[in-house]
């Protein structure tokens, strides 16, 4: 199990820079970068690209997700040339780590997130770290401990939305 040391409460909702966002990290977390206030991300019906965070922040606050923010070391990473590549995740191969990872840290061999995330600290990409809603998960020194899940259980759960999503 990985461990997200230092992390701090998110206090402001400027997101100037770029950040690794885990939407619902106690789980299997939802992965989107932002970069200047805009977001990417890869979902079971499409492909986001260049979308305003500002709302969607909004609404997932109103559903009171647990978030957290990884504030990375700016990179020149074309967000979204890479983003458009993939149309939306299937239950093969494609998940939302994917174009992440890609964007990110092109050489890196993770399958998951909790295996990228000290890939990111090990090349001194990360900057700081935020959570919303995460109080209750952070150990007494203030860290998060990352799940562990298999290939399967992603693919699980986006057949799971998949099928919320047709009824």
């Amino acid at each position: 199990m990985y461990k997200v040391q230092e992390v701090k409460t998110l206090l402001d909702n400027e997101f100037s820079g770029q950040y690794l966002v885990l939407i619902n990290p106690e789980k299997i977390p939802h992965l989107i970068v932002v970069k200047n206030n805009k977001y990417f991300s890869l979902t079971n019906k499409e492909s986001i690209i260049n979308e305003d965070f500002g709302p969607y922040l909004e609404k997932l606050k109103r559903a009171k997700r647990k978030i957290l923010f990884i504030k990375l070391n700016d990179s020149e990473a074309n967000l979204e040339e890479t983003f458009r590549k993939y149309s939306s995740v299937n239950t093969d191969s494609i998940t939302c780590l994917l174009p992440v990872k890609e964007s990110l840290l092109k050489n890196s061999d993770a399958k998951f997130v909790f295996e990228l995330i000290p890939e990111l600290y090990a090349n001194n990409l990360v900057d700081s770290v935020y959570q919303l809603n995460m109080e209750r998960d952070l150990t007494e020194l203030g860290d998060f401990n990352l799940n562990t899940y298999s290939l399967q259980d992603i693919f699980n759960y986006i057949n799971h939305l998949n099928k919320r999503n047709d009824q």
